[in-house]
């Protein structure tokens, strides 16, 4: 999370976590978060 909350593009996250591509991290994380989407995790930034 620290990476999404530092302002990190989803596909520069995804790859470096390890997944081939944003929508298989997307599809991870809405599994184990329930979200839709990472950036429904934070708030949103002035």
């Amino acid at each position: 999370m620290p990476l999404l909350a530092d302002g990190r593009a989803l596909e520069t996250v995804a790859l470096r976590v390890g997944h081939a591509s944003a929508g298989s991290f997307g599809a991870a994380f809405h599994r184990v978060v329930g979200l839709t989407t990472p950036r429904q995790y934070f708030p949103p930034r002035p």
